[in-house]
């Protein structure tokens, strides 16, 4: 129950362990060798699956990069709003109770602090990497065989098998993101309701 509770305040991402790491090289090298020895008496349909796999998994990158740009465009707007209810909570500090001032604080602080972990996961998913795709040294490579079809759906397929670890890396990387900015939104929603409260009770 405990380990929710921490969870659901502050979401964390298990590093991959060094055995994880060396079980998903393993497990890399046989598909690439599965693919390698593949045999195809018409190859011509395994080409173009293979290239809307190479298409399928390059958009669901882009994909990902792009929701965190929003998500970057989200902090570009929200920052200098978080600045503006700091600039106005002194006011309510020195007319609320002790325990309200010391609540608005800890939700200013915990707010501000998912915001700056959003701008770390999205900078992470949008951070520039390699990425595996046939390119023009692999055409001048391809064109002195014999089965040209079948040697590039090979390595088409290797590509789109190298890439899944990037890909599903910036997908879970995109996923904390999120997280941490729902928990932003609610906690500044938190902010500006009790500091509506407090200056309704004010007034009256």
């Amino acid at each position: 129950m405990n380990c929710k509770i921490a969870e659901f305040i502050w979401p964390c991402l298990e590093p991959e362990s060094e055995q994880e790491k060396q079980k998903d090289n393993e497990k890399l090298q046989s598909s690439i060798e599965e693919i390698e020895s593949a045999n195809w008496n018409d190859a011509s349909p395994m080409l173009d699956e293979a290239r809307i796999l190479f298409d399928r998994e390059y958009q669901r990158s882009k994909s990902a990069e792009t929701k965190a740009t929003v998500y970057l465009g989200v902090l570009a707007a929200v920052i200098p709003l978080a600045a503006t209810i700091l600039g106005q909570l002194t006011e309510f500090v020195d007319k609320s109770p002790t325990c309200i001032s010391i609540l608005l604080y800890i939700l200013i602080i915990l707010g501000t602090l998912y915001l700056i972990s959003t701008g770390f996961w999205a900078f992470k998913v949008i951070k520039v990497q390699g990425y595996y795709r046939v390119d023009v040294p692999d055409f001048i490579k391809l064109q002195s065989l014999d089965d040209i079809q079948s040697a590039l759906c090979k390595e088409i397929l290797v590509g789109v098998r190298r890439n899944w670890k990037r890909t599903n890396d910036k997908t879970t990387y995109l996923k904390m993101a999120h997280e941490f900015i729902l928990r932003a939104f609610i906690v500044f929603s938190l902010v500006i309701l009790v500091m509506a409260i407090l200056a309704l009770i004010s007034n009256f």
